[in-house]
């Protein structure tokens, strides 16, 4: 079983179970508390775990809880795949001048466009990455794309 975590952005993929707690009815993903799992796998059952621009949108405690989560319900060899907003990024772009501030405000707040499309939480990449580490797991990847973290871990 492969997971695609969505929140804001419904970017289903064919050979993943999508899920999304704002999903509608028609959408091709099922509607479940992407925070915990459990109501549709069990632990080590899961070969990928993919959550793109979702845990800014969780507070700080949700995402470490999150996680923690998504790491038990992976497989030994199991991966997640996090691609997230990194702060000190964000940080060092503003104050080079490369964002104007409509971008800042996007990037920081999020669109805003419905109630929860609001981001309630920033981590610099060294940071998440050292947690998830502390977790039996080993970094698979871990790079920058524009102000955007990508993290890749594989359950030990």
């Amino acid at each position: 079983m492969k997971i695609n975590i969505c929140y804001t952005n419904l970017n289903r993929h064919d050979t993943y179970t999508n899920i999304s707690p704002f999903a509608s009815p028609d959408s091709g993903f099922l509607q479940v508390d992407i925070r915990n799992l459990d109501e549709i796998c069990s632990d080590d059952e899961v070969k990928e775990i993919l959550a793109v621009d979702v845990i800014n949108y969780l507070t700080a405690d949700d995402t470490i809880k999150s996680i923690q989560n998504w790491i038990k319900k992976l497989k030994c060899g199991g991966r997640l795949i996090l691609v997230f907003d990194d702060i000190y990024e964000i940080a060092r772009r503003i104050y080079v001048q490369i964002l104007n501030n409509e971008e800042i405000n996007h990037i920081i707040y999020g669109k805003q466009e419905k109630p929860y499309e609001i981001k309630r939480s920033a981590f610099p990449m060294h940071w998440l990455k050292n947690h998830i580490l502390a977790q039996n797991t080993r970094l698979i990847k871990c790079r920058l794309d524009n102000h955007q973290a990508i993290l890749e871990v594989e359950k030990l």
